[in-house]
């Protein structure tokens, strides 16, 4: 389960169906390939997402994307 959270509004994506939605094909191809335990790819999805610039879709700010 992925659990990310903007940290301006609390929004939260918590699957891979939300990922592919509001990160698109480029962001979710990469996240496939992430190995490691399922703490690690939520940091790197959070990583990713930031590195990426993928807005917020509520509040539709950028580089907030912090992982739980």
């Amino acid at each position: 389960m992925f659990i990310i959270r903007c940290s301006n509004c609390g929004f939260e994506i918590t699957d891979e169906k939300q990922i592919r939605l509001y990160g698109g094909v480029e962001v979710a191809l990469k996240i496939v390939s992430i190995p490691g335990s399922p703490v690690e790819k939520r940091r790197q999805i959070a990583q990713l997402f930031n590195q990426y610039g993928v807005p917020c879709p509520k509040c539709r700010k950028k580089d907030i994307w912090t992982w739980l």
